[in-house]
């Protein structure tokens, strides 16, 4: 009697598996593939990151600059 039902197609992982950790050219051309699009999702973020920090200290200076002519009128 067998305790544990085992499924004949596996599952969306065991199959993700077959298909890329069966060929060490396709896992090394995954590997690589994958670092080359986090790098740029990466860098992607990084300018959008930059650009608000830009506009967020471009508004301050742009309240300081009115400010500060107020006060020597």
């Amino acid at each position: 009697m067998e305790t544990t039902a085992r499924r004949s197609g596996g599952g969306l992982l065991e199959g993700f598996y077959r298909v890329v950790m069966s060929q060490n050219s396709v896992y090394i051309t995954f590997v690589i593939a994958g670092a080359f699009l986090g790098e740029r999702v990466r860098y992607a973020f990084l300018r959008i990151s930059d650009m608000k920090i830009s506009l967020f200290w471009g508004k301050g200076n742009q309240k300081n600059e009115l400010l500060d002519s107020f006060w020597q009128s």
